[in-house]
C-alpha cells in the first residue's frame, strides 16, 4: 500500500490564489487526523534554476563530447535521451537527440545560453536554452487551458493581419516586377529606334556570382543601355559570359578600348563585337503593362486600407480588460497611416508644439510618392490642418540622395518664382520713387539678376502639356510619360500620347530620342533661355548696360 510521505504540492493560476489559500488554511486542521497543516511556498531548486536543455544534438553525441563543449561553465550534472530512429520509405533515419545539462552556477546559464545556441556540432546546430521547471510547466499548461474567448480573439486577429500583410508583400512584388519590366522594354524600344546604329557586345571571364545589373553598370558611364548576363537554368549562376547594348557604335567601341582586359569582381573580362545580336520582342505593348502597373497600384492601396483596418481592430481588442482582471497596460500609440504600434518601430514627428507621430516608413513613402510626382509638399501629412513641417534633419535621414536633390531643385524653382514676385513689386515701387539714378540703375541690376536667376531655374523643367506639371529629366531618353499618363517630348514639349516613339529622329530638324549628358544638355538649355529673356528684358529696359559681362557672371555663378 503506498502512503503519502506527509507533504504535497498545489498548484495555483496566480500568485494572488496562492496567497490567499495560505493565508486562510496555514494552521488548520482539515483532514480530522488532529495534525495542524503548515502552508509555505514551494521554492524552486538551485538545480532547476541552473539546468539547460539542449536540442537538435548530433545522434552519435555522447556524455563525453557533450561535456567537453560546454565544461567551461561548469558541469555538474549530464542527461542524454536515447537514440532514436524513424522510418521512411523502408530506410532507417536517425533522428537528433536532447539532453539535460545542470551548470554549478546559475549565473552561467545566460552565458552558455547566447554563446552555444545555434552552435554547429559535428554537423547539427543546436538550439540551447534555460530549462523549464516541472512547476512552470504546469503552470503554463493551466494557463493555456485557461486562455478566454478574447485571447483566441486576439490569435484570429493576429492571423488576420499577418494574411494581410503577406497580401500587401505580394502585390508590392508584383508591382517591383512590373515597373522593371516596363523599363526594360522601353530600353529594348530605345534599341529600335537606334537601328543600324545600335550596337551590342559580348563579354567573357566573368564570375559566376555577377549580375546583369553589375555588369550593366561597368559599362553604364559609356552610354550603355542594357546588360544582361547568362544564366544556368539549373544553377541560377552566370555561365561566365553576357552582352551589353549601345545606341551608338562609337560608344560601343570606347568601352571596348578602355575597359577590354578590366575586372569585374575581381574577374577580368574579354571584350568584343557581338557576332549575334540579341533579339528582343519590339512587340510588347507598353499601354497595357503600364494599366497593369496602374491596377496594381490600385489593388495595393486597398490592400494597405485592409491592413490598416485590421490593425486597428486587433488593437481595440487588446485594449478591453479581461474580465475579472484590472487592466493596468498602457494604450499604445499607433501610426495613424498603417496602424503600426509606435514603440515597436521607428516613430516621427512633424515641428508643431505636440508633433503628429507616425512611423518613418510611412513618412518614406508619401515623400517618395509626391517627388516622384514632381509635388513639393513637406507639410504634416497625419492632420491636414496642421501647417507644421517636418524637419530637414529628419528628411534627410530617411531620404536617399535622389530624392534630397530633387526637394532642393523643386525648392529652388519654388523659392525663384515666389522671390521674383515679390521683388519685381518692390522693384516698381521704387521705379516711381527713384531719388537718383544710381537707385534706378541699382534697382535695374537686381531686377535683372531675378530674371536670370528664376528663368534657369525654370529652364531644368519642362511642363506636361496636359496637366501643366513641371517635370525634370535626370537621364534617360526624352520621352516622358507624365504621372497624368499624357506621353510627350522632353525636347520640345509637345504631346507625343498617340505616336509615342515614332516622333523621334524624323524630319528635317528632328528631336533626338537620346541624350548621352543630360548635363550638359540641361545647361546650355539655360543658358540659351537665360539670353532670350536678357533681349525681351532689354526691350523693355533700352538705358541698361554689360548684359552679356552679367550674363557670364550669374553663369559662372550658378551653372559652372
Amino acid at each position: 500500500m503506498r502512503q503519502s510521505k506527509g507533504f504535497g504540492f498545489a498548484n495555483f493560476a496566480t500568485p494572488a490564489q496562492a496567497l490567499a489559500a495560505r493565508d486562510a488554511l496555514n494552521g488548520r486542521n482539515i483532514f480530522g487526523e488532529g495534525r495542524a497543516m503548515k502552508i509555505t511556498f514551494a521554492r524552486v531548486s538551485d538545480e532547476e534554476k541552473a539546468k539547460l536543455y539542449v536540442a537538435n544534438l548530433p545522434p552519435n553525441i555522447t556524455p563525453q563530447l557533450l561535456r567537453q563543449q560546454f565544461q567551461k561553465y561548469g558541469i555538474r550534472d549530464i542527461w542524454i535521451s536515447r537514440p532514436r530512429n524513424i522510418s521512411r520509405q523502408g530506410k532507417q533515419i536517425q533522428q537528433g537527440r536532447f539532453a539535460f545539462i545542470v551548470l554549478n552556477d546559475e549565473n552561467e546559464v545566460q552565458h552558455a545560453v547566447s554563446e552555444q545556441n545555434n552552435f554547429n556540432l559535428s554537423g547539427w546546430r543546436m538550439k540551447v536554452d534555460r530549462a523549464v521547471s516541472k512547476e512552470d510547466q504546469m503552470n503554463q499548461r493551466s494557463s493555456s487551458s485557461q486562455q478566454s474567448d478574447a485571447d483566441k480573439k486576439i490569435d484570429d486577429l493576429e492571423r488576420s493581419v499577418r494574411d494581410k500583410e503577406r497580401d500587401v508583400h505580394i502585390l508590392q512584388d508584383q508591382l517591383k516586377r512590373q515597373r522593371q519590366k516596363l523599363e526594360l522594354k522601353e530600353i529594348d524600344l530605345q534599341i529600335q529606334q537606334a537601328g543600324s546604329d545600335a550596337s551590342e557586345l559580348h563579354v567573357t571571364g566573368l564570375g559566376t556570382q555577377t549580375t546583369s545589373e553589375e555588369l550593366l553598370q561597368h559599362f553604364k558611364e559609356f552610354g550603355a543601355v542594357r546588360g544582361y548576363v547568362i544564366n544556368n537554368p539549373q544553377t541560377r549562376q552566370s555561365r561566365g559570359y553576357g552582352f551589353v547594348a549601345f545606341l551608338k557604335q562609337e560608344d560601343a567601341l570606347n568601352a571596348l578600348n578602355e575597359l577590354n582586359g578590366s575586372l569585374i569582381n575581381d574577374k577580368s573580362i574579354n571584350i568584343d563585337q557581338s557576332r549575334n545580336p540579341q533579339k528582343f520582342d519590339y512587340n510588347i505593348d507598353l499601354k497595357k503593362i503600364s494599366d497593369n502597373i496602374q491596377q496594381i497600384e490600385q489593388d495595393l492601396a486597398k490592400a494597405e486600407e485592409k491592413v490598416v483596418a485590421a490593425k486597428r481592430e486587433l488593437q481595440t481588442a487588446k485594449e478591453l480588460p479581461k474580465q475579472g482582471a484590472p487592466d493596468n497596460n498602457q494604450e499604445e500609440e499607433l501610426c495613424p497611416i498603417l496602424g503600426e504600434i509606435l514603440s515597436e518601430v521607428e516613430s516621427c514627428e512633424c515641428s508643431a508644439e505636440k508633433g503628429h507621430r507616425l512611423c518613418c516608413d510611412c513618412l518614406k513613402e508619401s515623400l517618395e510618392s509626391d517627388l516622384h510626382g514632381y509635388k513639393l509638399n513637406l507639410r504634416c501629412i497625419v492632420d491636414p490642418t496642421c501647417q507644421a513641417e517636418y524637419d530637414m534633419d529628419l528628411i534627410e535621414r530617411i531620404l536617399d540622395q535622389r530624392e534630397l536633390l530633387r526637394i532642393q531643385e523643386l525648392q529652388a524653382m519654388e523659392a525663384g518664382r515666389n522671390l521674383t514676385v515679390t521683388q519685381n513689386v518692390q522693384v516698381r515701387v521704387q521705379q516711381q520713387n527713384f531719388k537718383t539714378e544710381e537707385e534706378r540703375k541699382n534697382a535695374e541690376i537686381q531686377e535683372f539678376r531675378n530674371l536670370i536667376v528664376q528663368t534657369m531655374t525654370e529652364a531644368l523643367a519642362e511642363v506636361c502639356p496636359k496637366c501643366k506639371r513641371a517635370i525634370i529629366k535626370e537621364a534617360g531618353c526624352n520621352l516622358i510619360t507624365c504621372p497624368c499618363r499624357t506621353c510627350f517630348c522632353y525636347n520640345c514639349g509637345i504631346d507625343i500620347t498617340v505616336i509615342t516613339y515614332s516622333h523621334f529622329n524624323k524630319g528635317s530638324n528632328p528631336c533626338p530620342l537620346n541624350v548621352n549628358d543630360n548635363t550638359r544638355i540641361n545647361t546650355d538649355r539655360q543658358r540659351r533661355k537665360a539670353r532670350d529673356a536678357a533681349e525681351k528684358f532689354m526691350q523693355t529696359h533700352p538705358r541698361f548696360d554689360k548684359v552679356e559681362e552679367r550674363l557670364n557672371e550669374y553663369f559662372k555663378e550658378f551653372l559652372d
